[in-house]
Parts: C-alpha cells; sequence; structure tokens
C-alpha cells in the first residue's frame, strides 16, 4: 500500500542521451553560456565513477573518469501514471523508498523511440508490432535491465511476445 501511495504523488522522467542530441560544440550551438549555467543545476551521480549534472534547460554534462566531459540536450519522457509493470522495478523502488517524488532515469545511447516503443507495449502488449527492428529490441532488453525488473508472469509474458515479434 505505502507503494501505491507514492506512486500516486510520483512522477518518472526518462532522460534519453545519445549521439542524436549530442552537443558536438556547446559554444558555437545555438545555446548559450546564460541558458546553461544560470543557477538552478543539480548533480546526480549515477554510480562512484560516473556523474550527470542538469543544468538550466535540461542540458546535461555527463563525465566519467579520463574522459572529457560531453554535453547533451537529452529527449526527455515524464510519465504521471504508471502501468504495473513499472510497479516492479527496483530502481524506481529504490527511489520511492528514499522519498522520491521526481524520480529522474537516465538512458545513455538509447534510442528515444525505442523509450516509446517499449512504454506502449508495457500499456498495451496486444499492440506488439509485427516486425520490430533489432536495434529496437536490444534497446528494450536494455531497458528492462537499467529498470531492474523484477521476474513475474507479466515480465516473462512481455519478453515472450517481443521475442515473437
Amino acid at each position: 500500500m505505502k507503494l501505491l501511495c507514492g506512486l500516486s504523488l510520483a512522477t518518472v522522467s526518462f532522460f534519453v542521451i545519445n549521439d542524436e542530441n549530442y552537443i558536438t560544440n556547446l559554444f558555437d550551438s545555438e545555446i548559450n553560456l546564460e541558458m546553461i549555467f544560470a543557477e538552478n543545476k543539480s548533480v546526480i551521480w549515477i554510480n562512484e565513477e560516473e556523474k550527470i549534472t542538469i543544468f538550466k534547460n535540461n542540458i546535461l554534462r555527463y563525465e566519467e573518469p579520463f574522459k572529457q566531459p560531453k554535453y547533451y540536450n537529452p529527449n526527455i519522457h515524464t510519465l504521471h501514471h504508471w502501468n504495473s509493470m513499472l510497479f516492479n522495478s527496483k530502481l524506481i523502488k529504490k527511489h520511492l523508498d528514499s522519498k522520491s517524488t521526481n524520480i529522474k532515469i537516465f538512458l545513455k545511447d538509447i534510442s528515444y523511440i525505442s523509450l516509446l516503443l517499449f512504454l506502449k507495449l508495457i500499456d498495451n502488449s496486444d499492440s506488439f508490432i509485427s516486425q520490430i527492428n533489432i536495434q529496437d529490441f536490444l534497446d528494450i532488453l536494455l531497458i528492462i535491465t537499467i529498470l531492474d525488473i523484477e521476474k513475474t508472469k507479466e515480465r516473462d509474458y512481455f519478453l515472450k511476445d517481443l521475442l515473437r515479434n
């Protein structure tokens, strides 16, 4: 019951960062320094080594050891309602247990189209597209892995349908 109450108050935002939204030359782009570095920014540690800084206008700086920081203008998709398969995400549960109401999930090197396809398919498994391309298939498997969705009958049926198509 506690999880359901937390879910009704929480939103999940998926930040998709990939080559398509990579900013190759930050200072030559249409984005000016004021838009990026003005007051509001937050730092989120992905793990002990990787860190993401979110600047104003949702510009991201992705940092990893021994590499130059990369800047992205990510695709963002926010969920205000929940599908039952997302209830089984250990990653989302961890955020809810820490009383987070604005959960941010970063998906690196996954296409935005694959994320939308995944969200559509978990909402309506009957709508499986007759043929999913291999990259979307791999991206969807990676999303399931990142979300750390627990093994359930629903997840198993979803994966079987995904493999069938």
